[in-house]
């Protein structure tokens, strides 16, 4: 039997989520594609969601992610019926909708943090 380790998310990482909109589907989705998990729903937001997530300094979810498919969103959906639920359109709606205030939120930290850090001696 295969030990499963869980992908640990360095503390400035961690402080560039905490709070965010999403911040635990996220968190799962990054630990869950650290195992090379990628079929879980939240492991296809944070893959749906890496070309805007790279340049708020997760480059790193390249090597991790590997090129997304162009079908990353149908893969979704149809996760979220196999998950049994019952309105998938509606879950995969508001699923959608957390991952972007997650990604809105995210960029606007992330360029706070630049300019502060520009600033600073």
């Amino acid at each position: 039997m295969r030990e499963t380790k869980l992908m640990t998310l360095d503390p400035d990482t961690l402080a560039l989520l905490a709070g965010l909109p999403g911040e635990d589907l996220v968190i799962r989705g990054l630990e869950e594609l650290g195992r090379g998990e990628s079929g879980s729903i939240e492991a296809l937001l944070v893959l749906m969601a890496t070309p805007r997530m790279m340049p708020c300094g997760f480059s790193w979810l390249e090597e991790l992610a590997g090129p997304s498919p162009p079908d990353i969103e149908l893969r979704l959906y149809s996760r979220l019926g196999e998950a049994g639920n019952e309105d998938p359109y509606g879950t995969y709606n508001s699923l959608k909708a957390t991952i972007s205030s997650f990604l809105s939120a995210l960029e606007v930290r992330e360029k706070r943090e630049r300019a502060a850090n520009a600033g600073a001696p």
